[in-house]
């Protein structure tokens, strides 16, 4: 459990708000729990009025940290070279993923560009319009019809294109690429469609992908790839609507992401009333993902609640987490502007075992100034899988005056 907490927030600090101009701070108050007795809702309560995290894009190496009693607990570097760093000076290189909306879409037209080179040969021209989720409209298409057996002739040019994974794949069908242009000839967008993929050994799909993204407009997703009796099924529908006024920008974007697979028909579903008005981010986003194991099944729930003015990084987020009808923590997320100041990083590789149990130590540290039997019961839902997953399975720690150090079955 507790190396489940330190991957959270490794994540958390390696997470870096692009849009921010000098940084913000984040503080979290819990406020109620059906799960935690009331000797460790206390323990955790105090040990979170020390602690908060800095997000700071300002300087060169954008950083972030884990602070607990003002001293950094985990501090995190971003360039092009990822780092995960503690003050100890110890660092994992990881590679860093930049998950900006404009990137993604950039890559995906690009790729969309390339696909349509490589199948030159099979390309048809039409003017027949088609609209996007009611959000993006496009003008002109370009069309590409190819049997099973031409596909297979120029997978590898294809692979070469999306990506090695791709050549665990095989067409079965004939498949159709479109891709989607504006009155200007300005490529917006792309739709596929085949019978039959194969994506695994005894997993054939149905796969259809439709996506467009206008400045002016906004963007849509559309992607479904449900096997034969739809047994196993990832289906994802994203809209975000721009609307623009004299002084402001907004977007309404909503959301449906549903998953299903054969040994449980896990549910996932994303649905989002998330908007930007006057300069404030409010409304709400739910997530409910139900996890089926044979008879039984669990439901989990996230429900949070922005509202904060982005002009000031501030404002207050509502988080509610619940499973199985239970309520496993409800509490408020503050954010308020901040930097993180000058940070000196050391550049010391170590490996991400000892990484991990270098941040259980200051973890467990970090606990002991509450009172001792309160941070014993938090140690109890922490020591094992209880807390997060509602599982009994124990996590051991070994305390030892000198060096603590993590033990027990891996998670």
């Amino acid at each position: 459990m507790i190396k489940r907490i330190i991957a959270l927030l490794l994540a958390l600090c390696c997470w870096q708000g692009g849009a921010l101009a000098d940084g913000v701070q984040l503080r979290f108050t819990m406020e109620e729990s059906e799960v935690l007795s009331e000797g460790a809702l206390r323990a955790l309560g105090q040990w979170l009025e020390q602690a908060y995290l800095v997000l700071d894009t300002a300087q060169d190496k954008q950083l972030s940290a884990l602070y607990y009693d003002d001293a950094p607990l985990i501090v995190a570097a971003a360039d092009a070279q990822s780092a995960v760093l503690t003050a100890e000076g110890l660092t994992v290189p990881a590679e860093r993923t930049d998950f900006s909306l404009q990137k993604i879409i950039s890559q995906a037209l690009d790729k969309a560009q390339m696909l349509g080179q490589a199948l030159s040969a099979y390309e048809k021209s039409a003017k027949a319009t088609a609209e996007l989720g009611g959000v993006v409209k496009a003008k002109t298409q370009l069309s590409y019809a190819l049997s099973k057996e031409q596909w297979a002739e120029i997978w590898p040019q294809v692979c070469d294109i999306l990506g090695e994974r791709f050549a665990a794949y095989t067409m079965e069908s004939k498949g159709t690429l479109r891709r989607y242009f504006d009155a200007e000839g300005s490529e917006i967008g792309a739709y596929f469609y085949a019978e039959k993929v194969r994506v695994g050994e005894n997993d054939v799909r149905e796969v259809r992908l439709e996506y467009g993204y206008q400045q002016a407009k906004g963007l849509y997703l559309s992607f479904r790839c449900p096997n034969k009796n739809e047994t196993r099924n990832t289906r994802i529908s994203l809209t975000a609507k721009r609307t623009e006024r004299t002084d402001r920008i907004s977007y309404a974007v909503n959301g449906d992401i549903r998953l299903k697979r054969a040994a449980g028909q896990d549910t996932l579903l994303i649905e989002s009333t998330l908007k930007e008005q006057e300069g404030v981010f409010s409304g709400k986003a739910t997530l409910n993902y139900t996890q089926k194991r044979g008879e039984q099944s669990v439901k989990h729930a996230l429900t949070i609640k922005p509202e904060v003015a982005l002009g000031s990084l501030s404002g207050v987020i509502k988080i509610a987490y619940d499973r199985a009808g239970q309520n496993v923590a409800t509490g408020t997320l503050a954010l308020s502007a901040a930097q993180t100041g000058e940070i000196s990083i050391p550049a010391v590789n170590v490996s991400q075992e000892q990484l991990t149990e270098a941040l259980a130590r200051r973890l467990v540290y970090s606990l002991l100034d509450i009172a001792p039997e309160d941070r014993l019961e938090l140690m109890y839902y922490l020591n094992r899988s209880l807390f997060l997953t509602g599982d009994e399975k124990e996590i051991y720690l070994m305390y030892d005056p000198e060096f603590m150090v993590m033990e027990g079955p891996e998670e």
